[in-house]
C-alpha cells in the first residue's frame, strides 16, 4: 500500500515553527508558488532560489518569502552549484526543497551539511531507470530524504524501482478555484459548436494523435472544433493536425502561456495519455474550472477522475472509444454539466491547496525530526 503523510502523523498540529525552506524551483505555477506562500503564512521562514513567473513574484515577496534569481542552465552547472552552496552556508536552512531535476543534481553537488533534509519532487512516472545517470544523481540517491509524488502510481512506481517506501508521500498538487476566471474565454466564437480541448507538449506519449485519430470517427453531423495548445513534438501528431479532413476544425496555436485561461472556452477537455501521466495539471485546472474531463485510465488519473462521476475514463490508445464518449458527452449537456460539478467538489475537498499546504508542513517536521540535531557552532558547515 502507498504511504501517506496521514498515515505518519497524528493529525493536525501547531502551525507555528521557526523551520527555515530553501526552494530550489524555475518558473513555478500557480499551486507551487501558492504552497510556498501557504507554508510560510504556517509559521515556515522561506527563500526561493530560481525563477519565477512575473506575475507570481510579487505575490512571492508580499509574502515574506527571500527571493534570488538563479538560472540552472544544465545538471552539471558549476556556478549554480556554488551559488546554492554558498546559499546554503549563508542561511542555514532546515529542508531544501527541489521542485525539479536539475534542482535536486544540484542540491546534491553542493555538499549539504548533514543536518539538512533534501526533499525532492516527482510529478511522473516516466524515465525512471536506475542506469539513468540523472536518476542516480536524483531521485534514487541515497542523500535524498524525502520525495513528493503526485499520485499513487508514482509511488508504487519509484517502490518498485527500490526507493525505500519511507521516503515516498503521496502529495496532491493543491488547487484553487478563485485561483481561475469565473466566465468562459472572449475567444468562444460559435456557442452552437462542441469545443474538445487538450493542453500540454505533444510528445507521442501524450496521445494527441489518439484524440486526432478519434475526431476522424465522430458524426460528420457533429459541429465540433479541436484546440490543442502545446508545442507539437510528436511528427504523427503534425501529420494529423495537416489531414484534409481536419480541414476548418483545428486551432493548433502552440505554447500558450497560462493556458489555463482558455480552458473555460472548453466543452470538454481531454487528456488522452498513453502511459507515464502522474496526475494531470491540466485536468485539474479543468475540473477547478467546471468543466468535464475525459482521460485515459492510465496512470494517476485513474485516481484522479471517478468514472461516470466526476469524469469519464477510457482505454489508452483507442480512438474508437474515445470518439464514443466524446460523442456521448456532446450530445447531452445535463450529462456534461453533471460531471464538471461532481469534478469541481472533487477538487474543493481532496485537492484544495490548504490540504497540500498542511500536509507537506507535516511531511516537514517528520523527515526533520529524523536528521540529526542542529549544532550552534557555524564553523561545522563545509567550507
Amino acid at each position: 500500500m502507498p504511504f501517506h503523510p496521514e498515515d505518519r502523523v497524528g493529525g493536525p498540529r501547531s502551525w507555528h515553527s521557526a523551520m527555515k525552506v530553501l526552494y530550489l524551483t524555475r518558473e513555478s505555477d500557480l499551486p507551487e508558488t501558492h504552497l510556498m506562500i501557504g507554508l510560510q503564512a504556517a509559521g515556515f521562514e522561506g527563500s526561493v532560489m530560481g525563477s519565477l513567473l512575473p506575475a507570481l513574484e510579487a505575490k512571492v515577496r508580499q509574502a515574506g518569502l527571500l527571493t534570488e534569481l538563479l538560472e540552472i542552465r544544465s545538471r552539471l552547472d558549476a556556478a549554480a552549484v556554488r551559488r546554492v552552496r554558498q546559499r546554503i552556508r549563508e542561511w542555514r536552512p532546515d529542508i531544501v526543497q527541489c521542485f525539479t531535476s536539475r534542482a535536486l543534481t544540484c542540491a546534491l553537488a553542493s555538499r549539504l551539511p548533514a543536518d539538512v533534509c533534501l526533499v525532492a519532487y516527482r510529478g511522473a512516472i516516466g524515465r525512471l531507470s536506475r542506469f539513468d545517470p540523472a536518476n542516480v544523481f536524483g531521485v534514487f540517491h541515497r542523500r535524498v530524504d524525502g520525495i513528493l509524488c503526485l499520485s499513487d502510481s508514482i509511488v508504487e512506481a519509484l517502490a518498485a524501482r527500490g526507493v525505500p517506501r519511507s521516503k515516498l508521500f503521496k502529495i496532491h498538487k493543491g488547487h484553487e478555484p478563485s485561483w481561475y476566471p469565473a466566465e468562459p474565454s472572449e475567444r468562444r466564437r460559435d456557442p452552437s459548436e462542441f469545443v474538445i480541448g487538450f493542453i500540454g507538449n505533444m510528445r507521442r506519449v501524450k496521445g494527441a494523435h489518439v484524440l486526432l485519430e478519434a475526431a476522424r470517427h465522430l458524426d460528420s453531423r457533429l459541429k465540433y472544433r479541436l484546440v490543442l495548445i502545446g508545442e507539437i513534438l510528436d511528427p504523427l501528431a503534425r501529420e494529423l493536425i495537416r489531414s484534409p479532413e481536419h480541414a476548418g476544425r483545428i486551432e493548433a496555436p502552440g505554447f500558450v502561456p497560462d493556458a489555463f485561461r482558455r480552458i473555460r472556452e472548453f466543452d470538454v477537455l481531454v487528456v488522452p495519455s498513453l502511459e507515464g501521466e502522474g496526475l494531470s495539471k491540466a485536468a485539474i485546472e479543468a475540473m477547478a474550472q467546471r468543466v468535464p474531463v475525459v482521460a485515459s485510465a492510465s496512470g494517476g488519473l485513474v485516481e484522479l477522475v471517478e468514472d461516470g462521476v466526476s469524469g469519464r475514463l477510457v482505454p489508452p490508445g483507442n480512438p474508437n472509444e474515445l470518439a464514443r464518449v466524446l460523442m456521448d458527452l456532446a450530445g447531452d449537456p445535463a450529462a456534461r454539466e453533471r460531471l464538471a460539478e461532481a469534478a469541481y467538489a472533487r477538487i474543493t475537498r481532496e485537492y484544495h491547496i490548504s490540504r497540500t499546504v498542511q500536509q507537506v508542513a507535516e511531511i516537514y517536521r517528520l523527515l526533520r525530526s529524523a536528521r540529526p540535531a542542529r549544532k550552534s557552532s557555524r564553523g561545522i558547515l563545509p567550507s
